[in-house]
């Protein structure tokens, strides 16, 4: 939803993204490298004179970032905050903590108290200590079905992108592979 159209000709100027959000553009969306400035994570970066931007991991999936603008007139600088789609952490805002800020662009998408989501290191954990029990102890049903003699086959739905926290924490906790089918 967040991409809707860029494509292969697109002419609009430059777009300024993560190195993996840069990259998943030039793959999937094929547009050329030349429209796209891939600004390292952490760093202050001029975008033009007078103007910088530092790019936060938004804790989202693989390349979303939250950005902060500063434009200075010599005598004052101005803060910009804008997050997108982000999900909350501890690291988030501490990385803001300290920081004045004139604007904030904030994604609310679920800023409503009916919302309350676990943290998602406690997801993550949760979902491969199941797993990981699962294949432990052999456990009947639907794996049973899955498995092809003593090994087993776990799949894992997802969109195109959002889940490899959850890939590389079963590979590394059961040590396996993952596939993904291109």
């Amino acid at each position: 939803d967040h991409y809707i159209g860029i494509v292969k000709s697109w002419s609009q100027g430059v777009i300024y993204t993560s190195e993996i959000t840069g990259r998943l553009v030039m793959k999937h969306l094929r547009v050329p490298e030349d429209r796209i400035v891939m600004i390292p994570m952490h760093k202050k970066y001029e975008v033009c004179k007078g103007v910088w931007v530092t790019l936060e991991d938004a804790n989202h999936c693989p390349g979303a970032v939250v950005f902060l603008f500063e434009a200075s007139d010599g005598d004052t600088v101005k803060r910009i905050l804008h997050t997108g789609d982000f999900r909350v952490s501890k690291a988030l805002i501490d990385k803001f903590k300290d920081v004045y800020l004139d604007e904030i662009y904030l994604d609310t998408t679920y800023l409503d108290p009916r919302y309350s989501f676990y943290d998602q290191r406690l997801v993550i954990n949760t979902t491969v200590d199941f797993v990981q029990q699962c294949v432990t102890t052999k456990q009947n049903g639907i794996i049973d079905f899955l498995k092809g003699g003593t090994e087993f086959v776990i799949l894992v739905g997802s969109y195109s992108i959002g889940k490899e926290k959850v890939y590389t924490e079963l590979a590394k906790r059961l040590k396996t592979k993952v596939f993904v089918a291109p």
